[in-house]
């Protein structure tokens, strides 16, 4: 039985986002200051061969400022 199968029917409340409590950890903090330039790249070659996915992911409330978060038009995901 499937997960998917479970839910038929069930209505389902909306997860909150919340923050992982080891990101404030210093090994953390480290760990995620080393990988940004990785995260660049990746970013920028996503812009590159999936522009309208990098749009998307570019509109997710991690990756704005809160003076700049935007709701998604209807139909874009």
């Amino acid at each position: 039985m499937s997960p998917g199968y479970f839910m038929q029917s069930h209505e389902r409340l909306a997860d909150p986002l919340v923050t992982s409590a080891t990101r404030r950890a210093p090994k953390m903090q480290e760990w995620l200051q080393k990988i940004t330039s990785v995260q660049q790249l990746l970013t920028d070659v996503l812009q590159v061969v999936h522009p309208s996915l990098h749009d998307v992911r570019s509109q997710t409330p991690c990756n704005q400022t809160p003076t700049s978060r935007t709701q998604l038009p209807a139909g874009q995901l």
